[in-house]
């Protein structure tokens, strides 16, 4: 009667371990995702800013060498 009456309760336990387990994997995925993600961004920025600023360069040198060539 003693084993009877404990089995619910283990069977609780288990199912709440691997709930939380599974939670956390899926949590930690998800999160990992969003993070790449950002990380693009952020990289993808860094990459359209730097090629602006290329830009600018290359037209402010061709003024300064029209500039000189007169």
């Amino acid at each position: 009667l003693l084993k009877r009456q404990q089995e619910p309760d283990r069977d609780l336990i288990t199912g709440l371990t691997i709930g939380d387990f599974v939670l956390g994997l899926v949590s930690y995925t998800v999160l990992s995702v969003k993070q790449e993600r950002i990380m693009r961004l952020m990289m993808m920025r860094q990459i359209s800013s730097s090629s602006v600023s290329v830009a600018l360069l290359s037209k402010v040198g061709r003024a300064v060498n029209m500039c000189l060539d007169v």
